[in-house]
């Protein structure tokens, strides 16, 4: 039988919460390794405890947990948040390894999202609850390295789509998924919800998807309607309910210059 390897990226966890987290699905896969970008302790079974507990972004842990899997025998590679968990871990699991969903990486549906019938191909692909087999993370080349956190998932996408790779959307099983510190508000009676993100993060964000634009514009068409599109709602959204809001638009401007002036290596 296929073994999955399970591998779950934390930085100050609140520990009691990630052990719900990894209740919800670590029993169900054959190993868990929980790749600490903080120093804590976790005494939880079946689970391996790795990293320095210095913060080193998401890819070097990813990437680690792939050469990990390679070499004891695992054939799948379920990537974490320590901050997501699953309802109904064992019918997604189940599915993807049923032999009735086509070949390919497979990412779950997030909370009240829908899906018609067991499948739909996907440009949605996040960290957090896709499971890879190794051959597909081998084949894509595993996760780039220059980036620290934001459109990581976005670039290790379009790898494999030029891999020839697809991914598909579950309708088995969901995650529970945390996006920023999400508060709805109203505007002329009308709710609409915040993420409340750093400057930082939003920096981050807008370069990292721009640059992954210009590095692979053939694939990237998607990626590029989206972040446009996110201007639409993301910035009226950010002057009307959140702090700093001056400092927050100014990061956008900054991280979408700095994208677009980035220098491309086309050999990634």
């Amino acid at each position: 039988m296929d073994k999955i390897l399970a591998v779950v990226v934390a930085y100050n966890p609140e520990i009691e919460e990630l052990k719900g987290n990894l209740d919800s699905y670590a029993p169900y896969v054959d190993r868990t390794l929980l790749w600490c970008n903080s120093p804590f302790a976790l005494d939880y079974p079946n689970v391996e405890l790795c990293g320095d507990g210095t913060n080193r972004g998401i890819p070097e842990a990813l990437n680690y947990a792939w050469h990990y899997a390679e070499e004891n025998g695992y054939q799948w590679l379920l990537t974490m948040d320590q901050d997501s968990k699953w309802e109904n871990f064992c019918d997604f699991r189940d599915l993807a390894l049923s032999g009735l969903v086509p070949e390919g990486i497979y990412t779950p549906r997030i909370f009240e999202q829908e899906v018609s019938g067991d499948f739909i191909p996907t440009n949605e692909l996040i960290t957090s609850g896709t499971l890879q087999s190794i051959r597909d993370v081998r084949a894509a080349g595993g996760w780039g390295t220059d980036f620290f956190l934001d459109a990581v998932d976005v670039d290790f996408h379009i790898r494999a789509l030029r891999a020839g790779i697809k991914v598909y959307k579950l309708g088995k099983g969901h995650l529970i998924h945390h996006m920023g510190d999400v508060v709805v508000k109203k505007f002329l009676g009308k709710p609409y919800t915040t993420v409340n993100y750093s400057p930082k993060r939003l920096y981050g964000i807008y370069r990292n998807h721009w640059i992954v634009i210009r590095r692979y514009p053939e694939f990237a068409q998607h990626v590029k309607a989206e972040t446009l599109h996110s201007y639409s709602f993301r910035i009226p959204r950010i002057i009307l309910g959140e702090k700093d809001k001056f400092k927050k638009i100014w990061a956008i401007f900054k991280g979408t210059v700095a994208g677009l002036t980035y220098k491309i290596n086309q050999d990634v």
